[in-house]
């Protein structure tokens, strides 16, 4: 018998986070940056935020303070970055 599979928890967006998505997602990273560079609180908009900086020291740094935030899924990918 098989078992039946949860669907995948839908969470919803602010719209800052559907702004800095839908700019990353366009390749615009200084859009990101704008958006969430003071507001990156929560893991996904840290996240995001490791995705749109350019300079890669301070990508290190944030990549860091996401993984040991233990923030799931974004903190094993974080690890996996480092």
């Amino acid at each position: 018998m098989l078992k039946k599979r949860r669907a995948p928890r839908l969470i919803a967006m602010t719209p800052e986070q559907e702004h800095a998505t839908r700019a990353l997602f366009e390749g615009n990273r200084l859009q990101v940056e704008r958006l969430l560079r003071k507001r990156a609180q929560t893991p996904y908009e840290r996240w995001l935020l490791v995705c749109a900086v350019e300079d890669e020291d301070e990508r290190a740094a944030l990549l860091q303070r996401v993984h040991q935030s233990g923030e799931q899924p974004y903190a094993d990918l974080a690890w996996a970055m480092l």
